[in-house]
């Protein structure tokens, strides 16, 4: 990401050398210009390379259920009326801009774990 870090607001700007940034380190997103971070197509090629790059995305974007089921930090199965789910995994705080990339993976993590999904 840090090519695109170093970059003219111009580049920053430009889908096609986002798109490339992004095909090295969805982290990249980080640098992109506000109006790419709010678009849904750069925003998924982000996250599909590095999953925890969805904090980046500018909102609604960030919440937004498909693209964090794309991301793996929500079930599509997820029943969100079920009363009995015991475990709820803090999205909001993993992909806070100042969080680091363990949060997410710590969730991706949780996810996978044998007890937590009975």
């Amino acid at each position: 990401p840090e090519a695109l870090k170093y970059a003219a607001l111009s580049l920053k700007q430009d889908i096609d050398i986002v798109m490339e940034a992004l095909k090295k380190d969805g982290n990249s997103l980080q640098f992109a210009g506000d109006i790419l971070r709010k678009d849904r197509n750069i925003v998924l090629a982000a996250i599909r390379k590095t999953p925890e790059a969805l904090k980046f995305a500018e909102p609604p974007l960030n919440q937004d259920h498909e693209l964090l089921i794309v991301a793996g930090l929500f079930d599509e199965g997820h029943d969100i009326n079920n009363k009995e789910v015991l475990i709820v995994l803090s999205t909001r705080f993993s992909l806070a801009k100042e969080s680091s990339p363990t949060a997410t993976q710590f969730a991706l993590l949780l996810k996978e774990n044998l007890f937590i999904q009975k």
